[in-house]
């Protein structure tokens, strides 16, 4: 973060496998509060990940479902934040 501060570079955080372990989750996410981040997705632990890497296609294209939702909203988010700048 000190490194996209020096360069004014907007900083935004999603957490992977938020779900996985719950109490580091709220540390970043406390983190995130604390110095004025904003946090843009969290994106839950799933074995699909795996099958869609192993079959050689991203997550959307392997399947139509939360994990893949999650992802959609989440560069939705990006792509608007990147867009105001």
């Amino acid at each position: 973060m000190e490194l996209t501060k020096h360069f004014k570079i907007p900083v935004c955080v999603c957490i992977n496998k938020y779900d996985i372990n719950l109490e580091l989750t709220e540390k970043i996410e406390m983190f995130c509060t604390e110095n004025n981040v904003e946090l843009i997705g969290k994106i839950s632990y799933s074995k699909e990940f795996t099958e869609a890497m192993l079959r050689e296609l991203t997550i959307i294209e392997y399947s139509d479902n939360d994990i893949s939702g999650e992802i959609r909203n989440l560069w939705k988010k990006l792509s608007k934040k990147l867009l105001e700048k």
